[in-house]
């Protein structure tokens, strides 16, 4: 161990001054490693030495391979050693370091042999890689047009899509082409039925395969008859042409096919009658055209019967006429009705139709094809029936009549909605419906179309109930008596404001509904098969009786007096104030007698939960004559007194003082009456 390795690549021993291995040394190149081991204080090792030959090993690559091509090619060389020089021939002689070097795509334009060898300096160079490349003619001549048979004289393109090349032909179907053959420089022309031959030729290249064009001439289907064959409805000229020049017309109305022994054409054929014309046109050299055929029909024109009025649904019979329209004389009508079966009718006058039917109608004319069928179809319907009243709601039953204006019809109807067939109720009288119904009629006619149905909603709905009582506010109790003017209707009420149903409780007369608190009465009538009644609803406001006061009070001097207050409403509490305030729930309740002294103003009211609380009651708990409020009945009262009625406002009356004791007579006023009582009063202590 601690041993430095020190090492030499030209061949030289190494010393303690040579490069001095650390890690993998990189050969690129034939060489002698050399190498020797050294340690301060030992002997140096013995040299180990390696030598290393570089070859190219890898072939070269030809792209495209070799092979047989039918263009010109760019071959592409190629090696995977770095560095590497390609060097090739095109002569089939060996590759050597003085050959071409490869730099491009090499350029093939004929057969030709490619050698290639990979040189690097330090490196042994690679085996020849070779790949030899066949250039052949391949494409097919093209001709345009393509072979075939013609209908005008054509001229002849050829053609071949390899580069460089050389066409060379022959037209008489049997000679193969050679180099010495008719060279191909512009179309060909084609006058009569022509075999071509051709075939392609380039110098270092393989020649191509023969090519054979063949071209018939034919006339083609040219003939055209004016007018064009088909139904006509008049005698016609019939007049023949071909649009190929030099030809000539034959033709024949026998149905044969037409020669050159048939008929010549020279002028316009005429047809006065059904006829068939077969023609043919012939051309020298040329094969005949195809037999052109024109067929002729006479005939009197379809759809030309009219009816009037127009075949549809009509609510009135109708009066028919049929007419024909073609303007061809001498045509006739013949008709049917319903396809009765019967043998048609010679038309000579309107037709009143009595109830539905089809009319059918067609015109003949001796000689010619006679028209088409027409037909007319007449639908008598039943005029929809009138209702009356119309839809309405209303309290009261409803008497309904129903009419139709169709002379002969009868009327069915039904009061459920469903739809009215003729087992349903058959209508002869107005009639009456009590309930909720839905009056659906339909008008019916033999032989008519059954009219729509018409319908009528007739609501009938129970009148609104009536209390006895009117909403307001009520003192003690009370009881509502709740009427309905529908016979047979049943009252449904409640008593917390919400809306009555059926399940609610049902009014009985002989039972009021009693009040016995403030209370939102709601009422509803309902009878079976009518709607509901519209809803009465009241509010009743029950008022506790208004409590009473009294006391023991009334000397002419400030003194204690008893209080009693008294309520006859059963269960209501008192509530009652000595200030005068109104009293509320949380004032004094009065339950037994209390003592007041003094200018007292007593107030009470009475409480009851569901009850509108009572009127307020007042007592004045004071002197007799006291004018001033001073708890005693004196001269200060008197002069009081006078004070008043003289209008001076320097009278000694406290503020809060409602002197209303001191009218003693009750006339609503301090006066003299009250005065002269003072003095009476006060003469006598």
């Amino acid at each position: 161990m601690g041993a430095v390795i020190r090492y030499t690549t030209d061949g030289s021993d190494p010393t303690e001054s040579s490069i001095r291995y650390t890690g993998t040394v990189s050969v690129s190149a034939a060489t002698t490693l050399k190498a020797k081991a050294f340690k301060s204080g030992w002997t140096p090792s013995q040299t180990a030495t390696a030598a290393y030959t570089m070859s190219i090993s890898d072939t070269i690559l030809f792209s495209p391979a070799s092979g047989e091509y039918h263009s010109e090619q760019d071959v592409v060389l190629s090696c995977a050693v770095p560095d590497a020089i390609i060097r090739y021939t095109a002569d089939g002689t060996e590759p050597v370091e003085s050959s071409s070097p490869y730099t491009k795509p090499v350029h093939i334009s004929e057969t030709a042999t490619l050698k290639a060898k990979a040189f690097k300096s330090g490196w042994s160079p690679s085996q020849t890689a070779t790949s030899a490349y066949t250039m052949s003619i391949s494409d097919t001549i093209l001709f345009s047009p393509a072979s075939g048979e013609y209908y005008s004289e054509q001229n002849v393109s050829l053609s071949c899509n390899t580069v460089g090349v050389t066409i060379r032909y022959t037209t008489d179907g049997k000679t193969e082409p050679t180099i010495n053959s008719m060279t191909y420089t512009a179309p060909i022309a084609v006058s009569e039925t022509t075999l071509i031959k051709a075939k392609a030729f380039r110098s270092g290249w393989n020649s191509g395969t023969v090519a054979e064009g063949n071209y018939k001439l034919r006339l083609p289907d040219c003939i055209t008859f004016s007018p064009e064959p088909g139904t006509h409805f008049s005698n016609q000229k019939v007049v023949l042409s071909c649009s190929i020049p030099g030809t000539k017309l034959y033709y024949t109305l026998d149905k044969s096919e037409p020669d050159k022994k048939s008929i010549p054409y020279t002028e316009a054929i005429s047809v006065s009658e059904t006829a068939l014309i077969r023609a043919k046109a012939f051309r020298k050299g040329w094969s005949p055209s195809p037999a052109a055929i024109g067929s002729y029909e006479m005939a009197i024109p379809q759809d030309c019967i009219r009816f009037m009025p127009a075949p549809g649904t009509y609510t009135e019979a109708p009066t028919v006429e049929v007419s024909c329209e073609c303007g061809i004389p001498d045509v006739v009508i013949r008709y049917i009705i319903n396809d009765s079966g019967s043998e048609d009718t010679l038309y000579s006058s309107p037709i009143l139709l009595s109830e539905s039917a089809t009319v059918k109608a067609r015109a003949f004319k001796e000689g010619w094809t006679f028209s088409n069928i027409s037909q007319g179809t007449y639908m008598l319907k039943v005029k929809e029936p009138v209702i009356l009243p119309g839809s309405n709601t209303s309290v009261t039953q409803q008497e309904v009549q129903i009419s139709s204006e169709t002379p002969g019809s009868a009327i069915y109807y039904t009061t459920d909605g469903s739809e009215p067939a003729e087992n349903a109720s058959l209508y002869d009288k107005p009639f009456s419906v009590s309930q909720t119904s839905i009056v659906k009629a339909k008008a019916f006619k033999i032989g008519w179309e059954t009219s729509g149905a018409v319908s009528e909603k007739y609501t009938i709905k129970a009148a609104k109930p009536v209390f006895s009582l009117e909403s307001g506010i009520y003192t003690g109790l009370r009881t509502v008596a709740v009427s309905c003017e529908t016979p047979g209707a049943k009252i449904h009420y409640t008593t917390d404001g919400s809306i009555p149903s059926k399940a609610s409780p049902c009014y009985d007369s002989e039972t009021l509904v009693s009040l016995s608190k403030t209370t939102t009465l709601s009422a509803k009538a309902f009878k079976e098969n009518c709607e509901p009644s519209e809803e009465t609803e009241a509010v009743y406001r029950l008022k506790i009786t208004t409590p009473q006061i009294s006391s023991d009070a009334g000397g002419f001097s400030c003194e204690t007096a008893e209080i009693r207050m008294l309520c006859e409403f059963p269960d209501a509490e008192i509530f009652y104030t000595t200030d005068g305030k109104m009293p509320t729930e949380s004032s004094s309740v009065y339950d037994e007698p209390f003592l007041a002294t003094g200018y007292v103003t007593v107030i009470a009211v009475a409480y009851k939960p569901g009850w509108e609380p009572s009127d307020a009651a007042v007592k004045h708990i004071a002197v007799k004559g006291d004018i001033n409020g001073d708890c005693s009945a004196d001269m200060s009262d008197v002069i009081a007194g006078l004070q008043i009625l003289t209008g001076t406002d320097s009278a000694p009356i406290r503020s809060d003082y409602d002197y209303s004791e001191a009218d003693l007579n009750g006339d609503g006023r301090v006066g003299s009456a009250e005065i002269v009582y003072l003095l009476m009063a006060i003469s006598k202590k």
